[in-house]
């Protein structure tokens, strides 16, 4: 796939994790939606799996944009978190903030292209945490097609797993048959490594660990380190 070539040469390492010796494997003491995410075991059991089918999970902030230019601002330094956000609603301004800061020449063009490239095989999904109104004003900045790339929003990044097999059963209708999750932070996945690969026994999940260079490098991408969930069992 030339898409994910385009991405190769940013690998710095790859680890490669062994199939499930057995179905049931212990949960990880940091999961922090675990009975939630097993309670969808028999929605999901009922879908097909669908061959050659690679589904992306791409991050926003510093995965698809890069931060670097506005962290450096002593106001944004001072007000992270919640107060950010506050600091965001009721003093900056999102409209000011968006202008300033977002716009799709400033997009990590490898991913974007990753995004942007929906077809029959190759699906794509923004999953990102934050404020709603905030991070669908940071999409619309990229000029895409909401009718073609899908955002979802979720008010903390704990519950992205969660969220992503509820739309793989709500929206996709399908098991896909590789998940490729790009992330700034993926320790939400991996807490959860445990619960998705049993629920996702057929499905090689990679995950791909970004670091952005500064939003004005000609190399966008400083590099990446790759985990692989093999597949557990076929059927």
């Amino acid at each position: 796939m030339r898409l994910l070539k385009w991405l190769n040469d940013r690998i710095v390492e790859s680890h490669t994790h062994i199939p499930l010796d057995a179905f049931l494997i212990p949960v990880s003491v940091f999961s922090q939606n675990i009975w939630d995410l097993l309670s969808l075991w028999s929605d999901l059991s009922k879908l097909e799996v669908h061959s050659e089918t690679t589904f992306n999970i791409v991050d926003f902030d510093d995965t698809l944009f890069s931060r670097y230019e506005q962290l450096q601002r002593n106001e944004f330094q001072d007000n992270r978190g919640e107060e950010g956000n506050k600091f965001l609603r009721e003093e900056f301004g999102f409209r000011k903030f968006i202008e300033e800061f977002y716009s799709r020449s400033r997009a990590v063009k490898r991913i974007l292209w990753v995004v942007e490239w929906q077809t029959e095989k190759h699906r794509s999904l923004i999953l990102t945490a934050g404020m709603q109104d905030l991070q669908e004003l940071k999409v619309q900045s990229l000029d895409i097609s909401r009718e073609t790339v899908p955002v979802v929003t979720v008010d903390s990044s704990h519950k992205k797993p969660l969220k992503m097999i509820q739309y793989i059963i709500k929206t996709l209708g399908f098991v896909p048959w590789k998940i490729i999750i790009y992330e700034d932070r993926p320790e939400c996945f991996q807490w959860e490594m445990s619960a998705l690969r049993q629920l996702l026994p057929r499905t090689e999940i990679v995950i791909d660990k970004v670091v952005l260079n500064p939003a004005w490098s000609l190399r966008q991408i400083k590099s990446i380190h790759q985990s692989i969930y093999q597949v557990s069992w076929k059927k």
